[in-house]
C-alpha cells in the first residue's frame, strides 16, 4: 500500500513509450516540475529487467498469500505505458498461473483482471500475451485439463469474466474461436463426468478433482453464450 501511495505521487513519465498519449489514471499528480520525482530503487525497477524480474517475483508471492489488493495499485502503475515493464510481469504472471497451488489462484487472477482494464499503449500486448501467447491461459487449460481440472476450470472462469468485460480481450478472442470452443467443450464434459453436486468450492484446498458446483454451471452457462455470440457473428 505504501509503495504505491508514493508512486501515484511520483512523477514517472520519463518510463513512458514516446507513443503514450494519454494520462496515467492512477497518478495524482501531473509531470510538472516541482512533482518528485521516483526514488533511485523505483528508477532502478522500472528501467531494468533483472532488478524489475526480481521485484515482482517477490511482488507476486506476496499477491498470492496475502491478497491482490496489496500489490494492485502499485504494479498498475508501474506498468502503465511502460513496454518492458509491463511484459516483464505479464511472464511472471502467467509462470506464477502455471505453478502455484490451484487454490490460491484467486488473488492472481484478481489483479490480471485490473492489469487487463488498463487502456494503454500496451492493452492488446497484455491480452494478446495473457489469452493466446505461448504461456497463454488457453494453452494452460488444455495443459492442465487431464492432471489438474480444478486450474483448468479457474482459467476457463477466468477468460469468461474477462471476456464479458474487456472489450479488446473480448474482440481478440474472435480470432481463436476454435480455442475457446475446446475450452468450453472440455468444462461442459468435466460438468457432466462429475454427476454429483457438491457445496465444496473449486477454489478450495480441499480437494484436487473438479467439483460440479452452482458456480460452475454458471460459468459454464456463461462460456457457452459468449461461444454462440462468437460463432453467430462470423
Amino acid at each position: 500500500h505504501a509503495l504505491g501511495e508514493i508512486l501515484c505521487n511520483t512523477c514517472l513519465a520519463q518510463f513512458y513509450s514516446s507513443d503514450c498519449s494519454t494520462a496515467n489514471p492512477y497518478l495524482n499528480t501531473m509531470s510538472e516540475p516541482d512533482t518528485p520525482q521516483p526514488a533511485q530503487g523505483i528508477h532502478g525497477v522500472m528501467s531494468d529487467v533483472s532488478l524489475a524480474t526480481n521485484f515482482l517475483s517477490h511482488l507476486l508471492h506476496v499477491c498470492h498469500t496475502v491478497g491482490h489488493s496489496s500489490v494492485s495499485k502499485t504494479v498498475c502503475v508501474m506498468s502503465w505505458c511502460n513496454q518492458s515493464f509491463t511484459a516483464c510481469l505479464i511472464s511472471q504472471m502467467m509462470s506464477k498461473l502455471a505453478s502455484v497451488e490451484s487454490h490460491a489462484l484467486k488473488s492472481l487472477f484478481s489483479l490480471l483482471l485490473q492489469l487487463l482494464a488498463l487502456e494503454d499503449t500496451y492493452q492488446l500486448m497484455r491480452v494478446e500475451h495473457v489469452i493466446t501467447g505461448e504461456t497463454g491461459l488457453l494453452s494452460l487449460v488444455r495443459e492442465s485439463s487431464s492432471e489438474d481440472p480444478k486450474r483448468a476450470y479457474q482459467c476457463v472462469k477466468f477468460l469468461t469474466q474477462l471476456l464479458r468485460s474487456n472489450p479488446s480481450a473480448k474482440e481478440h478472442i474472435l480470432n481463436h474461436i476454435t480455442d475457446w470452443q475446446w475450452s468450453v467443450n472440455w468444462l461442459k464434459t468435466a460438468f457432466e463426468t462429475e454427476a454429483k453436486t457438491s457445496s465444496v468450492s473449486n477454489e478450495s484446498a480441499s480437494t484436487k478433482g473438479f467439483q460440479r458446483t452452482a458456480s460452475a454451471q454458471k460459468t459454464l452457462v456463461d462460456a457457452t453464450a459468449l461461444l454462440n455470440e462468437f460463432e453467430s457473428s462470423q
